[in-house]
């Protein structure tokens, strides 16, 4: 794996690196990844929530214009295998369906981010099934938190596709997001500040302000001005300077990069870069350690946050050739 950031290309590196390491765990349908190496807890949810982990990298990828057969593969055939309920690899919904909620934030977010070429992806029929499968999440019951965005992003990927949403729940899930927010760009429960939760709800509202913006001109400008917000306190306060430790923080600053989020004096485009240097060397030492049969490594890619986070931070893909951060230092 190149660990070089100076260009988009490098970036686009590190992505078709860490998929050409995982090619040979992909399931036939491309719906999992199986990384069950010196792991006994290891099962289908697992070797599905892998496969989203993926995701949050090859969306941006394809929708910033790269290119890259195993990357294209594993986001089209998982799809379309994955929400397919005749396709063995079929996401079924069954007594999951409070799992599986985040499984369909992570398809929806690939079609509000790819909704101008996705009807060159799927056939008709594709579509159909994806979207039925998407509908499903009306009748989950996503938590206080951050989950509230999946109801969110699920109704607006169908409404942006002109498809059936339920409007209701779509608001229902805005007016939760509102209760939890508690000022300055923090979120958290009765008042009190949340910092995961936070940088949760930061990310996927910059997300959405950014596909939405025509639609919901208002509500982008709240979220953005959140944002905004947070970022100069976590300036403020120093946290910015401690990054290279937050791959979540990372996380979120790349999505303010995403949706044009700028305050005064920040630089955040070169502390970016700086951090995903060694965050790169964190993911670089664990599939290392991975493919030496290391147990500890096997808990590590598939059941903590950390690499989740790392794929998210490849928001910045989306951005094209000739934008500044490419050539920050």
């Amino acid at each position: 794996m190149t660990n070089v950031l100076n260009s988009k290309n490098d970036y686009r590196s590190i992505v078709t690196d860490i998929m050409d390491f995982i090619k040979p765990y992909c399931s036939e349908g491309h719906s999992r990844i199986v990384m069950d190496k010196g792991n006994d807890n290891y099962n289908d949810i697992a070797a599905r929530d892998f496969f989203l982990k993926m995701m949050w990298a090859a969306v941006p990828f394809i929708k910033g214009g790269g290119h890259d057969s195993n990357i294209e593969d594993l986001y089209r055939l998982g799809t379309i295998n994955g929400t397919n309920p005749n396709s063995a690899e079929y996401w079924s919904i069954g007594s999951d369906i409070k799992h599986i909620s985040n499984e369909m934030a992570t398809v929806a977010y690939g079609l509000l981010m790819n909704s101008d070429i996705v009807m060159d992806l799927f056939t008709k029929n594709e579509r159909q099934d994806i979207v039925n499968w998407l509908y499903n999440i009306n009748f989950c019951s996503c938590d206080m938190n951050e989950e509230q965005f999946f109801i969110i992003f699920v109704n607006s990927a169908l409404k942006l596709l002109g498809r059936p949403y339920d409007i209701n729940k779509l608001n229902s899930a805005f007016d939760s997001v509102e209760k939890m927010y508690i000022g300055n760009g923090w979120y958290g429960l009765n008042g009190v500040k949340n910092y995961k939760t936070t940088l949760s709800i930061q990310f996927y509202s910059l997300i959405y302000a950014k596909t939405m913006e025509g639609y919901d001109e208002f509500r982008c400008r709240i979220y953005m001005k959140r944002a905004k917000e947070l970022l100069a306190e976590l300036y403020s306060n120093k946290i910015l300077f401690h990054i290279e430790r937050d791959i979540a923080l990372t996380s979120f600053c790349s999505a303010c990069i995403y949706a044009d989020i700028n305050v005064t004096n920040i630089n955040i485009m070169s502390i970016i870069k700086r951090s995903m240097i060694s965050h790169n060397e964190q993911v670089m030492d664990l599939f290392l350690r991975y493919h030496y049969c290391n147990d500890n490594s096997s808990y590590d890619i598939n059941f903590s946050d950390f690499l989740t986070w790392f794929m998210k931070a490849f928001l910045t893909l989306t951005l094209p050739e000739e934008h500044k951060f490419w050539s920050a230092g």
